[in-house]
């Protein structure tokens, strides 16, 4: 148990990250957003035989680019859910992408400035092989996944083994 690396799947394509211990955007895409509505979901789903915590402190790196290369609106607003198979989707969370939208991948990621690029989700949330950490996205901009430029990882917890 603890933060390591991760498998997980990105619109089925398998990736696995055993350096950083972040969840992480490579490879497959996710479904565009489209502007003014809560749309755009970016799913990982939980491997086999493994459970995902995720804690109550969801400290991510973002940043989020428009096809013009920009950044997208500071007013974008992201959601968080679980989904399950078979059952609706669990809300986790709403916050905004406006501190997120002032920094770099680098300074999100620096010690002084991390400490306050946070979100408390209230609790731990535990899934399960199969569940899905989904994200939505609203805002005036389309997010354009094939701009190198974007970033959108944070720490989980993983527990592998007879799950």
């Amino acid at each position: 148990m603890g933060l390591k690396g991760l498998s997980l799947f990105l619109r089925d394509r398998y990736m696995v990250d055993e350096a950083t211990g972040q969840v992480g955007v490579s490879g497959g895409l996710p479904r565009a957003n489209v502007v003014g509505v809560r749309s755009g979901r970016l799913a990982f789903r939980v491997p086999h035989n493994t459970r995902w915590m995720l804690t109550r402190i969801f400290q991510p790196v973002i940043k989020l680019m428009t096809s013009g290369g920009g950044g997208v609106s500071d007013r974008t607003l992201i959601y968080i859910f679980k989904h399950t198979p078979g059952l609706l989707p669990e809300y986790i969370l709403r916050f905004s992408y406006h501190d997120f939208a002032q920094l770099t991948s680098v300074q999100q990621r620096n010690d002084d400035n991390n400490k306050t690029l946070f979100e408390d989700i209230g609790r731990t949330w535990s899934f399960s092989a199969e569940d899905e950490i989904a994200y939505e996205f609203e805002g005036t901009d389309v997010i354009d996944w094939t701009q190198a430029a974007n970033d959108f990882s944070y720490p989980i917890e993983t527990i592998s083994g007879g799950i």
